[in-house]
């Protein structure tokens, strides 16, 4: 696990026809370890440069497995 990473969690769609089933959340400890994690990999500029556009999926979700 990188440093900086809390225990991230598997959640599961309190709904079954909901569009996504599962989701993973992951929270950081501060932006600059989020940062730190992602810049051995690719620059932030390049992360901004390759979203699409967002469309929102409002959902409700418990968590499945913690790890």
């Amino acid at each position: 696990m990188s440093q900086g990473l809390s225990i991230p969690a598997l959640h599961r769609s309190l709904d079954p026809t909901e569009r996504f089933q599962f989701i993973n959340i992951a929270k950081w400890s501060s932006k600059e370890a989020w940062k730190s994690a992602f810049s051995k990999r690719i620059s932030q500029n390049e992360i901004f440069e390759q979203q699409l556009p967002l469309v929102a999926n409002l959902a409700l979700y418990q968590i499945e497995a913690e790890y």
